[in-house]
């Protein structure tokens, strides 16, 4: 009985302690607002005006032969497995590195996988491949020379037929990055969660106390009683002091 009402003390000290946590977070709702707001803005002109733009372009190639008719399932299901090893191949250290080459690229072969993107979607036998660049014209022109590698790559030493290309890229002038609504709301919301953290943190530290409740809580022990507080009192004692450093002074200048 004694363990239950404990747990109902504990649990109900909670209770208050996160109403109290509330309205100490809405106690400093200005700070938190100017901070969250801040941070925000900061976020925005990074992404805006220091933030490089991508570009990206896309090809896609057909992976059977376009004169070919699929007429079975096991035609359907060895274009499904091409698909897999044809874009592994076009990920391919070989590939990456001709086309920087065939190019003149001054990049490097990590660099510029981080910058491909080979996808095959579902139920299809057509294969997506995109490059990002910081010039739209770029990442056309290095999307196509994937597409042209790639093709003889698999001809010459997969001894498959090689891949029909269904379009070129397309010179795209809508950046893919960053994301400057996103990335601003994601900032704002770290400030915002990093101001309420430090509200929390101070109020949690300290161990001021200030109400009769304070002395209950964190020290276990009963008030028994309180003196009145009179602010006419301090006026008191203010005006007392000040009247005595005024004539010390003026007796200094005397003896002076």
């Amino acid at each position: 009985m004694e363990d239950n009402r404990q747990n109902y003390i504990e649990n109900e000290e909670d209770e208050i302690d996160l109403v109290e946590a509330f309205f100490e977070l809405l106690s400093h709702w200005k700070s938190i607002a100017l901070v969250t707001v801040v941070a925000g803005l900061l976020t925005f002109g990074c992404f805006e005006f220091l933030a490089t733009p991508m570009y990206r372009s896309t090809v896609q190639l057909y992976i059977l032969d376009s004169t070919s008719i699929i007429s079975s399932l096991t035609d359907i299901q060895i274009g499904n497995n091409l698909a897999t090893d044809y874009m592994e191949v076009i990920q391919s250290r070989p590939v990456v590195d001709r086309v920087i080459s065939n190019l003149k690229l001054e990049t490097n072969y990590k660099a510029l996988q981080n910058r491909l993107s080979v996808a095959n979607k579902s139920n299809t036998h057509i294969i997506s491949i995109s490059v990002i660049d910081e010039d739209p014209n770029n990442a056309k022109k290095i999307v196509d020379e994937f597409a042209n590698v790639s093709k003889t790559f698999i001809s010459d030493k997969m001894g498959q037929k090689e891949p029909s290309i269904l379009h070129y890229g397309y010179v795209d002038k809508n950046k893919v990055s960053p994301t400057v609504a996103k990335n601003t709301i994601i900032g704002a919301l770290a400030g915002f969660v990093l101001s309420s953290g430090v509200v929390i943190a101070s109020w949690l530290l300290n161990d001021t106390i200030r109400f009769e409740e304070d002395v209950e809580r964190k020290l276990g022990l009963a008030v028994l009683g309180s003196v009145p507080y009179e602010e006419s009192e301090d006026d008191t004692l203010t005006k007392t002091a000040e009247k005595k450093k005024h004539d010390n002074k003026k007796k200094a200048g005397r003896d002076q």
